[in-house]
């Protein structure tokens, strides 16, 4: 036979070559997926081998506790007002520092805030053996946080002490309602002590301090109360009640105000370091639950919330509501590739863009109204550059929600306010930033706000001199005369910054609601910064009342004072941007608020001109 010539094979033999065929492409194509997912988790980077967790896992609530971010690692939902967590013996606002001992648990927090504390109330502390009310500080190990849930182990006084007298402390949360487990050794002397007069203490003459503090036991297993507080971030009084129901009856019972205790005891009142201790019998039975409502309107209501989000569900249950919420929350965004690193520093940020402001609606005993109510905007002087904008895009109902509970607020005060915290408002630091929100949500199209009854608060903060420019409101005269804040102003040129942007702001509310007159004046005033915009040095630099420049001047200086924050608006880095754009007079007849516009909306520095003609384009 020709050695040249092909042997037939019949069409059965082709198809089973053809198989063998698709069956080494098939295994070229596996050993290659599995080399290139070996080489990504070698490389430390996410694959989909892992795509079936949680994105929850991806958070550390560890992240930034300390080293100045002052967040929160105890338990919470998103948005939710109960924020059981550690306090520590010494902290900054958040009441924790990693490196300190554990003295409680208390009910309430603010994350990531600067200044002043708030809140820290009805600090639970869990001890074995004989009674101690003072010195109540313990060493710690096992500690674990994620979103919903906070764990740690309190091994005493001393790190070195006997591990039978540890305790094994879980803490979760609902809207309303914290949660806690506690697993005691065998003993007949496991307390809790209940300080209803407790607070996070932090900002020195400004910190909080307890006026007048009561507590009762109820029911064989309730306790209820009442903290009255002032000072903290903002100086006005607030009161906080609560309700607790523990899962077993008490063994015994007392109560203590200053250094006196008195065993048997049933209520206790005073002020500072007022409280009940619950003593249970841990020799059978080592887990006792609490649930412990929070209400800002009374003890009954606190009552209600406990019956109402929590009810006969175990802690497990609020346990994997709280996860399965912050599941929700993260799903909003998804993200594929990147290292493990990257997806956790990503996901714990966003995980704590849904921390504040708290949700009270229901809750609101300042006025009466069934508008949504949002406390805690700690604060919208910086929150309105990214945390909102954000929220307008991924979680467009609360954003509406918090933008409606503003403008009511407006309503009952007279004023939206810069900043918020337990029913009162708090320091203004530039502008009327609430004006920003406004803009931003009905730029994007939010529904279900007032627009007409918004824009009447934008138009108040653009026109009336603030009797109280500290709390809300801008110091507007000055401004309207001169076109900016003289140096006889404190923050003169930060503010005439942020009252421009604020007034183009107006403008664009007031241009799509059909107010043309008010949008052309607005559009106009916005131009006031250009007022503080020195063409020689090419920077923002303070003025007189009589138009002279600050003197002796020194830009680099001055960035650090006045406009440094202002980098995210117009930033002191791209000078020559903007005086490009001025030049080229766009073709709105300003460059500078439309620019400021879209870095409020998408990105935080403009450095090139080329970004400067898209903000342009973009606005």
């Amino acid at each position: 036979m020709d050695s040249n010539r092909r042997s037939y094979r019949g069409p059965a033999a082709l198809v089973s070559e053809a198989k063998s065929f698709i069956a080494w492409i098939l295994a070229l194509l596996i050993v290659a997926l599995a080399a290139k997912t070996a080489a990504k988790l070698v490389a430390g980077q996410t694959s989909h081998l892992t795509s079936h967790l949680p994105l929850t896992s991806n958070c550390d609530p560890f992240i930034g506790a300390d080293g100045g971010g002052n967040t929160v690692p105890g338990a919470a939902v998103p948005f939710g007002f109960a924020n059981p967590s550690p306090d520590t013996l010494r902290h900054d606002t958040s009441g924790y520092d990693s490196r300190q001992p554990i003295i409680g648990f208390s009910q309430t927090h603010v994350s990531g805030t600067g200044g002043a504390s708030k809140y820290g109330n009805f600090r639970i502390t869990p001890e074995v053996g004989e009674l101690r009310i003072r010195n109540l500080a313990s060493a710690k190990k096992d500690e674990l946080a994620m979103p919903g849930y906070y764990a740690v182990t309190l091994t005493g006084p001393d790190a070195r002490a006997d591990a039978r007298a540890n305790v094994g402390v879980e803490l979760t949360a609902t809207r309303l309602v914290a949660v806690h487990r506690y697993t005691f050794p065998k003993s007949t002397e496991s307390h809790l002590l209940l300080d209803v007069s407790s607070m996070v203490s932090s900002g020195g003459d400004q910190r909080q301090r307890a006026v007048d503090c009561t507590a009762r036991i109820v029911g064989p297993n309730q306790v209820e109360g009442t903290g009255k507080f002032r000072g903290g971030w903002n100086p006005t009084p607030y009161t906080l009640h609560f309700f607790a129901e523990f899962s077993r009856p008490f063994a015994a019972h007392g109560a203590w105000s200053g250094e006196a205790s008195q065993l048997g005891a049933t209520s206790a009142q005073g002020g500072e370091r007022t409280g009940l201790y619950l003593t249970f019998d841990t020799t059978l039975e080592a887990t006792v639950e609490v649930k412990i409502g929070l209400s800002f309107i009374s003890a009954e209501q606190a009552r209600a919330n406990v019956e109402r989000e929590v009810g006969k569900k175990t802690f497990a249950e609020v346990r994997r509501n709280a996860a399965a919420l912050w599941e929700e929350a993260l799903s909003r965004i998804l993200v594929e590739g990147g290292t493990d690193e990257q997806r956790r520093i990503f996901y714990t940020a966003l995980y704590r863009s849904h921390y504040m402001p708290h949700d009270l609606s229901g809750e609101n005993v300042w006025w009466k109204s069934d508008e949504p109510h949002y406390e805690d905007y700690y604060c919208l002087w910086d929150t309105f550059r990214t945390l909102h904008p954000l929220l307008t895009l991924i979680q467009p109902d609360r954003q509406r929600d918090m933008v409606r509970s503003l403008v009511d607020t407006y309503r009952h005060t007279g004023w939206i306010p810069d900043a918020r915290v337990a029913g009162a408002n708090g320091l203004t630091q530039g502008g009327s930033n609430g004006d920003v929100l406004v803009a931003d949500a009905l730029v994007k199209g939010l529904r279900g706000i007032d627009y007409e009854i918004a824009y009447a608060a934008l138009r108040k903060d653009a026109e009336e001199e603030s009797p109280r420019p500290v709390f809300e409101g801008r110091e507007i005269s000055e401004y309207k005369r001169l076109g900016y804040l003289s140096l006889q102003k404190e923050r003169s040129a930060s503010r005439t910054l942020e009252y421009a942007y604020d007034d183009f702001c107006i403008a664009e509310v007031a241009r799509r609601l059909g107010k043309v007159t008010d949008a052309a004046k607005y559009l106009k005033r916005s131009q006031n910064w250009t007022n503080l915009w020195d063409v020689d040095t090419r920077t923002i630099r303070p003025r007189e009342a009589n138009g002279k420049w600050m003197q002796p001047y020194d830009p680099l200086k001055i960035r650090k004072l006045c406009v440094a924050s202002w980098r995210r608006n117009i930033d002191s880095d791209a000078p020559g941007c903007l005086e490009t754009t001025m030049r080229a007079q766009c073709h709105r007849g300003t460059c500078g608020m439309p620019l400021a516009s879209i870095q409020m909306q998408a990105n935080h520095t403009i450095t090139s001109a080329a970004r400067c003609s898209a903000a342009r384009k973009l606005t």
